[in-house]
């Protein structure tokens, strides 16, 4: 196997970790074991208080060249994935981790061979994930746009809420020069700012395929919990709370950050245009509401969409 480390893609992966120390283990043993692809595991710390650190240094003992560690203060997880992104090594793709899941063996190759089939060098591989309990019993598989999502118009996707899992992410040194050209602050994930950032500038690529054991233990920093309870609460929260982005305030981070590079696709950039200024009038609201194609996948979202417009929470 060393023999053909040379060329083997190397891949470069980011995990933040904080009081991870109950499954960190096996999220970086699924790491260390992926099949024809060379690991750069990269690790930032989030100022965790349990054996988290303890666990990071004995797997960097044991594996000086590929495990990296910066143990700081914490920032919280989404600032600290962009700091990840900018300190990143320098690698052929690059990868986001969450601390408690488990990859199979072929992850980070198979979307390593979608993303050589793309001649766009802006590119993102999203997948599909087999949800499972705190034993890693799997209850479903959760795909949150759906295989023919990305046949459908890029007004319908941009629509969406909850786009896909980060912990799926595979993208090329492109891509995340473009992510970490700006910390969007609190308007939105590191996911969600690097999917959109693929999707307005260059291209994501979707596999319907599990390649990940997406472990829910009720600490999870997001989760993907179901039923109609969930559902209510949670659409409740994304009306009232302020902690909740608003795709307004993502839309003029973009047009921000992007400003030249989004004039090349006409359609994000009519839409984010409109997003951006909806909240300010009640004409900006209805023709958010009319704009073609804005719209979700079933009657229930539909109306909750025209709700948060209209209250200009969306």
């Amino acid at each position: 196997m060393k023999e053909n480390l040379s060329t083997m893609p190397k891949v470069c992966v980011l995990l933040s970790t904080y009081n991870g120390e109950k499954y960190l283990s096996e999220q970086i043993e699924s790491i260390l074991k992926q099949e024809n692809v060379y690991v750069i595991l990269c690790v930032r710390d989030d100022g965790s208080t349990d054996s988290t650190i303890e666990i990071l240094e004995k797997y960097q003992k044991e594996y000086p060249d590929q495990i990296h560690i910066e143990m700081s203060k914490n920032i919280g997880w989404q600032k600290s994935y962009f700091e990840l992104m900018k300190n990143a090594k320098e690698a052929d793709y690059y990868a986001f981790s969450d601390q408690d899941d488990v990859w199979m063996p072929a992850k980070l190759i198979r979307a390593v061979e979608f993303l050589k089939r793309e001649e766009n060098p802006v590119c993102l591989y999203a997948g599909n994930v087999w949800v499972t309990d705190e034993k890693l019993a799997v209850s479903r598989s959760f795909s949150p746009l759906g295989v023919n999502m990305f046949d459908r118009p890029i007004e319908q996707i941009m629509t969406q809420s909850g786009l896909a899992g980060g912990l799926t992410f595979v993208f090329t040194p492109k891509a995340l020069e473009l992510i970490k050209k700006l910390y969007p602050g609190g308007v939105c994930g590191h996911d969600s700012w690097a999917f959109r950032t693929c999707l307005y500038l260059g291209k994501v690529v979707y596999d319907d395929k599990p390649m990940v054991y997406y472990r829910q233990h009720g600490k999870n920093a997001i989760g993907s919990a179901r039923g109609i309870k969930w559902w209510i609460v949670n659409k409740k929260k994304a009306i009232f709370s302020k902690k909740y982005p608003q795709q307004s305030e993502v839309a003029k981070k973009f047009l921000m950050t992007f400003p030249n590079e989004l004039r090349k696709n006409t359609r994000a950039y009519n839409l984010l245009c409109v997003i951006s200024q909806y909240p300010d009038t009640l004409l900006g609201k209805i023709k958010l509401i009319g704009y073609p194609q804005v719209k979700r996948m079933n009657r229930k979202e539909n109306l909750m969409l025209r709700i948060k417009i209209l209250l200009g929470k969306f």
